[in-house]
């Protein structure tokens, strides 16, 4: 009776203390920050840190700053030229994950403020992802004066502890929120933007389009017309042999940073706003890289992504040819530009940009060549939709010219990613006969539910071509939407 007593005794001891765990409030951090000196910053213009402060009016900043399970709530003034203005902060905490080498190291928030102003930025680095200073853990604030469009930013030393308490907070915020890991990785990259938040930032869109068309023959002959886009791009000429080495050494696993003055590339792919490329055809295969820039003030951040492109003939099997057009992605990821030190930093590995909706195009074939099938394959994509891809045709009267690939196409099917389409007729005699005097011209397949985005990703199209003549000319083409989640 005795041990029955001693065992309730103890189960009733158990269950008050779990009841008072279950409705405990969330421990505070509180962070108490004086008299933190200011500066105005601008996107686009370069500033030592202090310089700007030295040349307009001085700013200060008194904040207190509560933390619990990753919710910040801030409250302070805002001193400019004797005028104190009372600052209201709220918001949750993101930490840094994936494959990065800021995982576990940086802790940005989103935060709203008062009217008056708008946080853009919100971050706390440990000393090894520190740009300014390379010793301590630092706090950043940057807000922008909804009056006047001026960027201040503050930044102050803390101590490791609430560096902890934050990335701990922001951890439980993330469990509450039941937040995948890719999701977190794109709410870290728009935060890392602040154009994003202010009022009067960079209007890049997040996507563009683009076409690129050239021309190919059975004798070796491979062309390329200039670029065609719908929107603008800036074109920067680079050496591709140096940014595929540059790539490569910013993954070494030693390493996670670079210098330009190390590479033969030029600054203006890493600084500044704005989507920008370029393309090379002199070696097979060739290469093409697009990179969505966003400057900072001091730095710069850059989507940037390289892939390897082939087109070309497989040779003759009788009156027979194949001309294929693959591509290969090779690089993907985020970097960081610092304007002063020329250092290119990995903010994340493999997030580079993505190529929706790509779609291909051969043809314009003349005479007694005409396709007879065609080939949409692809690798390692990710898929957005069904397994499902479009093919596309020109058939068309057989004495009429193809002036415009895209215009000549008509849909001709639905198949699962890889499935070979095989036309009504192998020669155009039989096509003629079999679509009314109608032949095959052009062929033409979209990934319309697949993504070009992976590192090692490839696609192909395959057209197949029966040939009465023993030559082969003809115009390719492809067109994509170019995404960005800066």
């Amino acid at each position: 009776m005795k041990k029955a007593v001693i065992m309730l005794v103890g189960c009733l001891v158990v269950s008050l203390f779990s009841l008072n765990m279950v409705g405990a409030e969330p421990s505070t951090h509180e962070l108490e920050l004086q008299n933190i000196e200011g500066e105005f910053i601008q996107p686009g213009e370069t500033t030592q840190k202090g310089e700007a402060s030295q040349s307009k009016d001085k700013v200060q900043l008194d904040i207190d700053l509560k933390q619990a399970d990753g919710t910040v709530k801030g409250l302070g003034t805002i001193v400019h030229n004797g005028t104190k203005h009372t600052l209201e902060l709220q918001g949750d905490l993101y930490p840094v994950k994936g494959d990065s080498p800021y995982a576990g190291k940086l802790v940005l928030g989103d935060l709203k403020a008062t009217e008056d102003y708008k946080v853009l930025q919100f971050r706390l680095d440990q000393a090894t992802s520190d740009q300014y200073d390379a010793n301590g853990t630092t706090l950043t604030i940057v807000l922008e004066n909804q009056e006047s469009g001026e960027w201040l930013r503050f930044q102050t030393k803390v101590d490791q502890k609430d560096f902890d308490a934050y990335q701990q907070g922001s951890d439980v915020r993330l469990a509450h929120k039941g937040m995948e890991e890719s999701e977190v990785i794109e709410k870290v990259i728009t935060l890392l933007n602040m154009h994003n938040k202010a009022s009067d930032g960079d209007q890049t869109p997040h996507s563009i389009q683009v076409e690129q068309s050239g021309t190919a023959d059975t004798e070796g002959e491979y062309t390329m017309d200039s670029p065609i886009t719908t929107q603008s791009w800036t074109d920067i000429r680079v050496n591709f042999n140096e940014l595929d080495r540059m790539f490569r050494d910013l993954k070494d696993p030693y390493t996670d940073k670079v210098n330009l003055s190390n590479y033969n590339l030029p600054e203006s792919l890493f600084k500044g706003s704005g989507w920008k490329r370029d393309v090379d055809i002199s070696s097979s295969p060739g290469w093409n890289y697009y990179a969505r820039g966003a400057d900072q003030g001091d730095y710069t951040i850059t989507q940037i992504t390289a892939f390897q492109h082939d087109s070309s003939f497989l040779g003759w099997s009788g009156l027979r040819n194949s001309f294929d057009t693959a591509f290969t992605y090779r690089h993907g990821m985020i970097i960081e530009y610092d304007h002063w030190t020329k250092d290119i930093s990995v903010m994340y590995y493999g997030w580079g940009l993505s190529l929706e909706d790509l779609q291909m195009v051969q043809g314009a074939l003349e005479d007694r060549n005409v396709y007879y099938a065609q080939t949409l394959s692809g690798q390692n994509l990710s898929q957005s939709g069904s397994n499902v891809i479009g093919y596309f045709v020109g058939l068309i009267p057989y004495g009429d010219k193809v002036y415009d690939l895209w215009n000549t196409l008509q849909h001709s099917t639905n198949e699962s990613l890889g499935q070979r389409e095989r036309f009504i007729g192998s020669t155009y005699e039989e096509q003629r006969n079999m679509h009314n005097d109608h032949v095959y011209r052009s062929a033409s397949g979209n990934l319309s539910n697949w993504d070009f985005d992976r590192e090692g990703a490839n696609t192909n199209l395959l057209g197949e071509i029966h040939s009465g003549d023993g030559y082969i000319n003809l115009r390719w083409s492809f067109q994509t939407t170019v995404v960005s989640n800066l």
